[in-house]
């Protein structure tokens, strides 16, 4: 087969791929990237509020929650007293260092990367925390929601 009839021949496929699952590759690639960013920058601001419903309430009933400060998988009422807790602490925030965005359908996106978490200790110092992190959303019935987040604390450099 020349190199012409190949190169039709992979794009008839494509073609007929796309309009059978429905979506464009333009779509996938293109706009949820950002979706990701901005929903992880959101969960940030959310955090720095330190209100701990409003935390927990970024999460889909049924998600899973591997979080950085803890060894237990999170149900929705463990999850929000995980927050209560982390939320007692002053100042806290968190700072995204590196940020991998991925769209994984059309309606679930991923972010993956390294942060660090701050606040404040008993005697006025900054404490910090570097993670690693994934997170994965949902858009359920016009909400995204994460459904994933798995956080851990990075391993000493030697």
């Amino acid at each position: 087969m020349s190199l012409l009839r190949r190169a039709a021949f992979g794009a008839a496929a494509a073609a007929l791929l796309a309009t059978l699952t429905g979506c464009t590759l333009a779509s996938k690639i293109d706009t949820q990237p950002q979706t990701a960013i901005t929903l992880g920058e959101s969960w940030g601001k959310t955090l720095a509020t330190r209100d701990a419903k409003k935390i927990a309430g970024q999460y889909a009933p049924d998600a899973v929650l591997l979080a950085t400060f803890t060894n237990k998988i999170q149900t929705p009422e463990a999850r929000l007293k995980y927050f209560q807790g982390l939320a007692k602490n002053d100042g806290l925030r968190v700072k995204f260092n590196t940020m991998v965005a991925r769209t994984l359908a059309n309606d679930t996106v991923s972010l993956s990367g390294l942060y660090t978490f701050m606040y404040e200790d008993a005697q006025g110092r900054t404490v910090k925390a570097p993670a690693r992190y994934t997170f994965v959303w949902e858009n359920r019935n016009g909400e995204w929601k994460v459904v994933e987040h798995h956080s851990s604390v990075r391993p000493e450099k030697k």
